[in-house]
């Protein structure tokens, strides 16, 4: 079907031939319209500052329409960020009011990149037989220059406001739906036909109409020229004032009547619209209600392509409907004085028929007391986060969590003030998981970042704070990996710290930026202890180390040892690997130096934490020189950690400490041949186990477990106690379900061997080969794991030469 534009061409050309005398060919009208494909009669609407205006508002009216109903999609369950109707909502609205007002120039918007398009085919659309895929590029455009109004990523829009877009609106249960440019339309053609609505629009539409026709017959006759020899014959005997009020005739049949009613309608039509208008105005008189409101209600009935015979029947629906609102309003109420007035000014529109100023007004009185509303939430959030803070000073955890929960619920509409609840109330689980053990809670942090902040930091618009719900989130989730024994949590925590370092620049952020590498570092510590080699370990060195380059004890000290403390962790677990003790003294090294900021009277359970670290580097280093100097040292930094420790406040870490002196406290009681050091030992570990649950923490249970063996081992030697040497046998025996070859192979080696040298004793003490034979095999099976793990295993292999000596020396004949 041939657009408006060339409708008007044919016109025109038509004209040519009709004055000259003769047919124009078609090879030739072919050729006028191809040389004027570019031509476009409307462009001299676009400098008409009411009709921008006018395009504006509709644009503004339909995109509202399809807003709403999205919304209302979305709130069905449909996952959509929180936030961005209210924006743009508001967005729209600030638009539609400055286009009302008509006092200055009007500017320019993101709605005026599409106002060329609708300018251009509006009239091909509005007029009868007019083509309706007018409306397509316009549709398709919605969701960009939505997103250009609203300051919203495309990506992040709700789908269903491109879907509603697209799949249209019902205007009428029974009419068709029309998308978001049949709605542009229909919006325009109402402003253009009601004189009610915007008066200026319709005159000044006709008057570009006329002014098109003008430049059209112009340039018609100036770029057909050259056609061929009978055409510029043709052109040159016409006389363009002539040509331009014929063609001015014709377009004018063409052009949509601004009274609402096209010419062309047969009688029946006609005498039907009379009709209507006598109904109308009889209405109009005897029940009271404003003809201007009844004539804007018929107006619409037409524009929707309502069956004419049921037009009677739904003006009576209007009137009943019109009259009880009025009645609504008018009736006393207690509300705020705003809204009381709001009402008023409404019932005083409504009665000068002014339905448009009155959804208007109601539009602009709906934004003050919602802001109102949000401005009571936004008091009652802080309330709550003021509560919760001090929840968290009485170590009421869960009580803190649930009131930063309901304060981001409080201010869904505000996404930063939502966001920075929603990161509060996740450290707070963070710390409850942390410091109870508490793997639900990690969890719980990790679905609310994942689900709830992160959509309210998008990456492409706010990156520093993406990066912060990351870095919590990697946090999470290295401890949740390190408390289940998950390579999977650690794994995709080094993929959030990764994701946050990459989006916090070391340049312009680099104390956030050192946090993610001391985030990566941890997760990749805990991935290290699933695996061979010390790959791992030396990558968390070098990122420590770069954390360390981008920072100061002065600058950023709490970062700065919080830094050194990791870098000494990492650099102690290399040793446990490769048994370089050059990397134990630089961890020693490290610890002091967060020492230096980590102070007893300034900070003291970081400084207690730091002590008990700085005990397990002076631990590994004693039994690796076999130092008891060392490992005193080692013991005296557990117990003054300790006394700073509270087992309520951090249990997990108090067992730690407390597992960690039992092991200082065996090394020094074997080497001292102390029983009661030995005695001291086992006290602490049992302590430890209260806490070290194996159904909370099956790991560190088997840890502990292993130290208990090994002490009540060197406890039954010592004192010939064969029901201790049973036990340590039990014991390591329900270690080595935990600690399974296929997960944590260097463990499992370390305590397959301490159960043969407990089936070695206990063979011994009761001379049961069958001990010593399961001792022996258990060597063996150790010493296979430590050669594919590339250790030496000469230790190994001397405990193996002793349990085959005593297998011999039982299997001698006794002397008589």
């Amino acid at each position: 079907m041939p657009g408006f534009s060339e409708k008007l061409i044919d016109l025109v050309l038509g004209g040519v031939g009709g004055v000259a005398g003769a047919l124009m060919p078609e090879h030739w009208r072919q050729q006028a319209h191809a040389r004027l494909a570019d031509f476009n009669p409307f462009e001299i609407i676009k400098a008409n500052h009411d009709l921008t205006r006018a395009v504006r508002i509709a644009w503004v009216q339909a995109a509202i329409a399809v807003l709403e109903a999205a919304q209302e999609a979305t709130s069905q369950g449909a996952d959509a960020p929180d936030g961005f109707f209210p924006v743009a909502f508001e967005a729209l609205r600030a638009i539609r009011h400055d286009a009302w007002d008509r006092r200055g120039h009007p500017g320019t918007t993101a709605i005026d990149v599409h106002l060329e398009v609708i300018l251009r085919e509006t009239p091909g659309f509005i007029t009868p037989g007019g083509a309706s895929q007018s409306t397509d590029p316009l549709t398709a455009g919605f969701v960009e220059t939505l997103a250009r109004i609203s300051h919203w990523p495309v990506p992040e829009i709700p789908v269903e406001v491109g879907q509603i877009a697209h799949a249209g609106l019902r205007q009428l249960e029974d009419g068709p739906p029309r998308d978001f440019g049949e709605l542009v339309f229909a919006a325009f053609a109402e402003l253009l036909k009601d004189p009610n609505k915007y008066p200026q629009a319709g005159t000044a539409f006709a008057i570009a109409q006329q002014e098109a026709t003008r430049r059209l017959v112009s340039e018609t006759l100036a770029r057909t020229a050259g056609i061929d020899a009978k055409v510029d014959q043709l052109v040159a005997r016409v006389d363009a004032g002539t040509l331009i009020e014929a063609s001015a005739a014709r377009y004018r049949a063409l052009r949509l009547d601004i009274g609402g009613i096209a010419r062309g309608q047969d009688d029946a039509a006609a005498a039907a619209e009379r009709r209507h208008r006598e109904v109308i105005e009889a209405i109009a008189a005897q029940r009271g209600v404003p003809l201007t409101a009844l004539q804007a209600q018929l107006a619409r009935l037409g524009e929707v392509r309502v069956d004419a015979d049921t037009i009677p029947a739904r003006i009576e629906s209007f009137v009943t409907e019109f009259l009880k609102l009025k009645a609504e309003l008018a009736r006393p109420t207690n509300a705020d004085p705003g809204i009381a007035g709001a009402r008023r000014r409404m019932l005083a529109m409504l009665e000068a028929g002014d339905l448009v100023g009155a959804r208007a007004m109601l539009a602009d009185e709906l934004v003050r007391v919602r802001e109102s509303r949000r401005q009571v939430a936004r008091e009652e959030a802080m309330l709550l986060a003021d509560r919760a803070r001090l929840d968290l000073l009485e170590i009421r955890y869960a009580e803190a969590v649930a009131s930063y929960e309901e304060a981001a619920e409080l201010v869904r509409f505000d996404g930063e003030a939502a966001r920075g609840y929603l990161l509060e109330c996740a450290d707070a689980l963070i710390m409850l998981g942390d410091e109870f053990g508490d793997s639900q809670s990690f969890k719980r942090a990790i679905a609310l970042l994942r689900e709830k902040a992160l959509p309210l930091a998008p990456r492409t618009r706010a990156a520093l704070d993406w990066a912060a719900v990351q870095h919590r989130l990697g946090r999470a989730l290295t401890l949740l990996g390190e408390r289940d024994g998950s390579v999977t949590y650690l794994e995709e925590a080094l993929v959030a710290f990764s994701a946050a370092a990459d989006a916090r620049p070391r340049e312009t952020e680099p104390i956030a930026w050192a946090r993610s590498q001391n985030g990566r570092a941890a997760a990749l510590l805990h991935l290290a202890q699933f695996e061979t080699g010390t790959a791992r370990q030396e990558e968390a060195v070098a990122a420590l180390r770069a954390a360390l380059g981008a920072l100061t004890p002065e600058s950023a000290g709490e970062d700065w040892a919080t830094a050194q403390g990791n870098l000494a962790a990492a650099l102690t677990r290399i040793f446990r690997r490769s048994g370089d003790v050059a990397r134990l003294d630089e961890s020693v090294v490290a610890h002091r130096a967060a020492l230096q900021v980590y102070t007893r009277e300034a900070i003291p359970l970081e400084w207690a934490s730091c002590q008990v670290n700085l005990g397990c580097t002076l631990l590994d280093r004693a039994m690796c020189l076999e130092d008891t100097r060392t490992m005193a040292e080692a013991a005296v930094a557990f117990r003054s950690s300790l006394e700073e420790l509270p087992r309520e406040r951090v249990p997990i870490f108090w067992a730690m400490a407390k597992n960690n002196l039992g092991c200082a406290l065996i090394w020094l009681g074997d080497q001292e041949k102390n029983p009661a050091l030995l005695e001291e030992a086992v006290e602490a570990l049992r302590a430890a186990l209260e806490e070290r649950r194996r159904e909370r923490v099956p790991l560190e249970w088997a840890s502990t477990q292993a130290n208990i063996g090994i002490a009540l081992r060197s406890l039954g030697e010592y004192q010939g106690d064969v029901s201790k040497l049973t036990e340590s046998v039990l014991i390591q025996r329900a270690v080595l379900e935990e600690y399974r070859r296929d997960r944590v192979p260097s463990e499992w080696a370390a305590v397959q061997e301490d159960l043969a040298w407990s089936l070695e004793a206990l063979g011994k003490a009761t001379r049961d080969t069958a001990c010593l034979d399961e001792a022996v095999a258990g060597y063996h099976a150790a010493m296979d794991e430590q050669r594919r793990m590339g250790k030496d295993t000469a230790l190994t292999e001397a405990r193996l030469e002793r349990a085959l000596a005593t297998l011999s020396e039982l299997a001698q004949p006794s002397a008589k």
